[in-house]
């Protein structure tokens, strides 16, 4: 699944999706205020430094369709903002919540990442083979 060419963005992805595994674990037990509360404030994070790699990339490399793919993480980010305003109020973590997430992610990197990979990965790679903001 994390086949993107460019290995930075591939372990990224790796680490979202365990953060997702992680509160799927507390789901549903006694410890789940407290430790999925600690999740889901790092999961916000982490995607939040995830979109903005990805986006230096696509400046730094004049990626043609920079606005839109940014404009779709702003409102993934305002989504992931919802749940986590819902679950601090309700105190209820719905697993679907989190299949959505998992669900956005899986799509966002087999379709619409797959749309900038080409375009990238040749600008990014030097003869040494390292991205320049490695």
């Amino acid at each position: 699944m994390f086949n993107s060419g460019i290995p930075e963005i591939d372990r990224q992805h790796a680490e979202l999706f365990k953060i997702l595994n992680r509160i799927k674990k507390y789901i549903n037990t006694d410890e789940e205020k407290k430790e999925c509360e600690i999740f889901l404030s790092d999961l916000k994070e982490y995607i939040q430094y995830h979109f903005a790699f990805e986006e230096k990339l696509m400046k730094d490399c004049n990626f043609y369709d920079f606005k839109n793919h940014s404009d779709v993480h702003s409102d993934f980010i305002n989504l992931v903002d919802e749940a986590i305003i819902d679950y601090k109020l309700t105190g209820i973590l719905q697993n679907k919540i989190i299949v959505f997430v998992e669900d956005w992610f899986t799509y966002h990197i087999e379709v619409e990442e797959e749309l900038f990979k080409d375009f990238l990965v040749p600008r990014l790679f030097s003869s040494s083979g390292k991205t320049p903001v490695s």
